[in-house]
């Protein structure tokens, strides 16, 4: 509460004093959340499925080092403002709060929206990455057309749709009748448990220890599912061509690939009011799991260039699936199970896969939910989407929402064909650079709130959050540059311009939202820009 303001105004502009959410997360948890939700595996299938093949000449070890170094401002100014303002919503309580109430939810609402475009995507991806390959290893293994005819399902529109909306009302439910976050995190130490072993350390041990030589293996697999001498196919079929010299500039366009994971670290931010507190909580979480993900991109890279090579990675791409006979692309978790030789060790791989993107989705329905909670909590939409069920201890009502609305979301990227991840890039971006907007406004805007923060110094006499935000805008803002020129971004300003215009679009939609809301309370009887002078309780 400000000190500025009499404590009888003060409490009336919230209708509690407190969320009534519950810290039922713990530091561990919130990081493996990030580690989780960054998608790692998810972003190294396109670095070594489309680094070599569409970015010729880049040095994806350079390029991820860059990438990394690039975010790293953002991963502390996310940490800081974490600690500062643990509060749901994250980006929109800081933009709203350091710079302007429509700022932050312009910030927010662009967040929601891409949100809930990814919920549906994410279903593809499980259907078409995960489910797929582990019916695959396992037909291959045991001879079952069955199985492999689920393989061939889990691809299909119908599949991928039914498939995805189940996951998404699984998830919803475990939030409205289980016991809401504490729930989840109990399930997520498990998945963490699983996706790292599966996904992350089995890949690099079979593939650059263990291989028993992979183009025999691949053969071998292939020929368990009808198709003979598939590798040559391959090689023959892609006729791609190792570039013999480095392009810088290829190198920093091929940056659009691991910054799906580094730009999107600090997720455990929109629920950082319901982690337990601890002295540098949020730096380890945050910046720290950076850190690691840099590391395993770059160890992963390694392994896969070494073992099975540039020439083949990049043909898998490039080689048209009817020249070879198979209807799918080998994703480096597929060509892990391939050289293990063991059914055990290939399916632990393929599950890994899966569960990464089995929790994506509850991981982001709590982002979002958390995000409208915060509205409802600034009376900027019904009060009643922020109330907490006593038992579940969740947002029902955002829970719910958030349900109805990735429904949709699911259906248009199970039905509609071309949706592609990398296309919400440029939108995820943008509220980067918002946020680094907001933290370079934050001491001066709420002053007695970052003196009472742990990140109170200074630097050269300017705040140091202020200078974190100031490095932080710089970087964003050129990786707004090279999503824009990067052919194969999905926005680039080049042969993509109607995708950067929806971007646009999405920002302003959030306008007349904004001032509508605002009109129907004031109608009401409510000043929700009184909301606005103070910061939210936890």
């Amino acid at each position: 509460m400000s000190k500025s303001m009499p404590k009888q105004q003060a409490t009336t502009v919230f209708t509690r004093n407190a969320t009534g959410l519950v810290r039922d997360a713990s530091g561990f948890d919130s990081a493996f959340y990030n580690l989780l939700w960054s998608s790692i595996p998810l972003a190294t299938i396109f670095i070594l499925s489309y680094g070599y093949a569409y970015y010729v000449g880049a040095n994806l070890y350079l390029t991820t080092l860059l990438c990394g170094i690039l975010c790293l401002p953002t991963a502390f100014l996310y940490a800081m403002m974490s600690s500062a303002m643990p509060r749901s919503g994250a980006d929109y309580v800081w933009g709203s709060r350091s710079v302007h109430p429509l700022f932050g939810f312009m910030s927010n609402w662009n967040f929601v929206v891409w949100m809930l475009f990814f919920i549906g995507l994410y279903s593809t991806y499980l259907a078409e990455f995960g489910l797929s390959t582990l019916f695959r290893v396992l037909a291959a293994f045991t001879g079952s057309p069955n199985i492999l005819a689920l393989a061939e399902y889990s691809v299909q529109p119908l599949g991928i749709f039914i498939i995805g909306i189940t996951l998404v009302l699984l998830s919803g439910a475990m939030f409205i009748f289980g016991t809401g976050l504490k729930t989840f995190m109990r399930i997520q130490r498990w998945g963490f448990a699983l996706y790292l072993i599966g996904a992350i350390i089995l890949p690099i041990i079979v593939i650059f220890i263990m291989s028993r030589g992979f183009p025999e293996a691949f053969n071998s697999y292939m020929s368990a599912l009808n198709i003979d001498n598939a590798y040559d196919k391959v090689i023959e079929s892609g006729a791609f061509v190792v570039p013999e010299v480095t392009s810088t500039k290829q190198t920093i366009l091929a940056m659009t690939l691991p910054l799906f994971i580094f730009g999107n670290i600090f997720q455990s931010a929109y629920f950082s009011g319901e982690i337990k507190r601890g002295k540098g909580i949020h730096t380890w979480a945050m910046p720290g799991a950076l850190g690691i993900s840099v590391v395993i991109v770059l160890l992963l890279i390694f392994a896969y260039e070494k073992s099975i090579g540039k020439l083949f990675l990049g043909s898998a791409t490039l080689a048209p699936v009817n020249d070879v006979g198979y209807s799918f692309m080998p994703t480096y978790v597929e060509m892990a199970a391939i050289s293990s030789g063991n059914m055990l060790i290939a399916i632990i791989i393929a599950l890994g896969l899966v569960v990464q993107f089995a929790l994506w989705v509850p991981q982001t329905i709590i982002s979002v939910s958390r995000s409208l909670f915060a509205w409802s909590f600034d009376g900027l939409v019904s009060r009643k989407v922020s109330s907490v069920n006593e038992k579940t201890r969740s947002p029902v009502v955002a829970v719910s929402i958030i349900g109805i609305l990735s429904c949709f979301s699911v259906a248009l990227s199970a039905f509609v064909p071309g949706l592609t991840l990398l296309t919400g890039l440029l939108g995820v971006t943008m509220v980067l650079v918002f946020v680094s907007i907001a933290g370079i406004f934050f001491p001066y805007k709420q002053p007695d709130t970052w003196k009472g923060s742990a990140f109170n110094g200074k630097v050269f006499g300017f705040p140091t959050i202020s200078v974190v935000g100031a490095l932080s805008l710089i970087a964003m803002l050129f990786i707004v540059g090279v999503l824009l020129m990067d052919p194969n971004s999905g926005t680039s300003w080049i042969t993509d311009r109607k995708m950067v215009y929806i971007v646009l679009i999405i920002y302003l939609g959030s306008i007349p939202f904004y001032f509508i809301s605002k009109w129907i309370q004031r109608s009401k009887g409510v000043d929700i820009s009184l909301s606005y002078k103070e910061i939210p309780p936890e």
